[in-house]
């Protein structure tokens, strides 16, 4: 029985149901083993450029929160697929400019920006797992 690659995505968890479970994982503290961990984050390897803001910010939480630090590609990953949603995080939430309505929304009703509370959430799980942004995530943030 040949199963193809999105037939087996189909199956398992959506990005946004990803996110969820391993922010419940780590916020009711659960016991969680390594192996589990571990097969979380290549699942979430595996989602990441799928992910919006919001999905990307509770995967790195959870991480941080379960003190389980990704390795280097993991990580990567990470930086690739949230920089180009920090390219609209001007940190103007009342901006109500003429581009407001297209940066606010993608066509998949997605969020095309970090919210602060998201983006506060990721920097800290940033913090906490020691791992420094490149710089191009860190031009796009604050440049």
């Amino acid at each position: 029985h040949h199963h193809q690659p999105q037939q087996q995505q189909q199956e398992g968890f959506s990005p946004q149901g990803l996110a969820i479970t391993g922010w419940a994982v780590a916020k009711l503290q659960s016991p969680a083993s390594e192996a589990w961990w571990k097969c979380y984050m290549a699942a979430a390897a595996a989602a990441m450029p799928d992910m919006q803001p919001q999905h990307l910010s509770n995967c790195i939480w959870a991480l941080a929160t379960a003190q389980q630090t990704p390795d280097y590609n993991w990580m990567n990953g990470f930086f690739s697929a949230s920089a180009k949603y920090l390219q609209h995080s001007d940190g103007c939430s009342h901006n109500n400019g003429p581009n407001r309505v297209q940066q606010g929304r993608s066509k998949h009703g997605g969020d095309l920006r970090f919210s602060p509370q998201g983006l506060a959430n990721t920097l800290w799980a940033l913090a906490v797992l020691q791992q420094q942004p490149p710089q191009l995530w860190q031009q796009q943030q604050w440049g």
